[in-house]
């Protein structure tokens, strides 16, 4: 799209130089037959010394040899100012009958020399522009490659923890031969599906992210001594339009699930809300604050979540926990 841009730019540059030369020509000659051929082939001369040094003598010669692109630089020159004189001389002084100063004058050597030095230093500008225009797309591309695999590094670090802590659940309900076990190999199969199929992708829809959460609440919770009180809300829009990265969530419900829970107790309490504003979404979660939570035992899936944030978003987001009025509380506002 930046190289589209660039060419269109150049050729509007290139129309306005043919539209100066050829007022200034009709300003200076009063006829408007030798002010269109003239504005015509010095344009197209232009156009072979720019595009002469910047497409051919800089890239073959300058970075081999500095000495051999000089040597090459002034043949050129020399050969371009002389076709260029010679057409001039031909179709202004012969054919149109301009006698003045298209024929070899001094005026027309000293003239047509600096104009065409002027070009030639234009085309080693255009040279610099475009090579650091390419260098600043591939540093780019580099950084968009570097940020994608960081990405996929952060979301397959949390797939494991999953896979293990859903496996014990499975072998627990085995083990004791309860009834749930095909129940939760259904939505481990869910839930796997999704690390396959919705997890890889760069944004998924706000629907399938919430089903799969419950998915993993209902997996989790089948370990639990006793009954675990969740309160679920969701405000605001819930459509399928509504996208956002994948597994963004589910560490903000792994924290309550692995520090937040008290499996000696019978008053564990979990409330999830999702408000969805015009330009934002945020996701809340609270737990019963238990005397041995705090922030120093969310371990490294927070610290992983905020640094996907911080790739996903820059800094516009915002990320808060801590105890607040007898509950432990997880806020993430994102924007949407």
């Amino acid at each position: 799209m930046h190289k589209i841009n660039f060419r269109i730019i150049q050729l509007l540059l290139w129309l306005l130089t043919y539209l100066a030369i050829f007022f200034y020509c009709f300003y200076k000659f009063d006829n408007l037959s030798l002010s269109v051929v003239y504005s015509v082939l010095v344009t197209l001369v232009y156009l072979a010394t720019v595009y002469g040094n910047s497409d051919f003598l800089i890239p073959r010669f300058f970075n081999k040899s500095k000495w051999q692109y000089v040597l090459y630089s002034i043949g050129f020159l020399v050969a371009i100012l002389t076709i260029r004189m010679q057409l001039e001389h031909w179709i202004l002084f012969r054919l149109m009958k301009y006698e003045w100063f298209f024929n070899f004058s001094h005026e027309h050597f000293s003239f047509s020399s600096v104009t065409m030095i002027f070009a030639f230093l234009f085309g080693a500008l255009l040279r610099i522009s475009l090579n650091h225009f390419e260098l600043l797309r591939q540093m780019q591309e580099r950084k968009s490659q570097q940020v994608t695999a960081e990405l996929n590094l952060l979301k397959s670090q949390v797939q494991p923890h999953f896979l293990f802590n859903a496996l014990n659940n499975i072998y627990y309900l085995s083990y004791t031969k309860s009834d749930l076990a095909p129940q939760t190999i259904a939505r481990l199969s869910d839930i796997m599906r999704y690390f396959v199929e919705e997890a890889p992708k760069e944004w998924v829809p706000l629907k399938a992210e919430l089903d799969f959460i419950q998915d993993y609440i209902e997996v989790e919770r089948i370990r639990l001594p006793y009954n675990l009180e969740i309160c679920w809300e969701r405000n605001g829009q819930q459509k399928e339009q509504i996208l956002i990265p994948p597994i963004l969530f589910i560490p903000l419900v792994e924290n309550v699930f692995k520090h937040g829970v008290d499996k000696t107790r019978e008053n564990n309490e979990i409330a999830i809300s999702v408000e969805v504003e015009s330009k934002a979404l945020t996701f809340t979660v609270k737990n019963s604050l238990h005397f041995f939570q705090n922030d120093k035992s969310k371990g490294t899936g927070l610290a992983n979540l905020r640094k996907r944030l911080t790739l996903l978003f820059n800094h516009n987001f915002n990320l808060q926990t801590g105890p607040e009025s007898g509950y432990y509380v997880a806020k993430l506002t994102i924007p949407l």
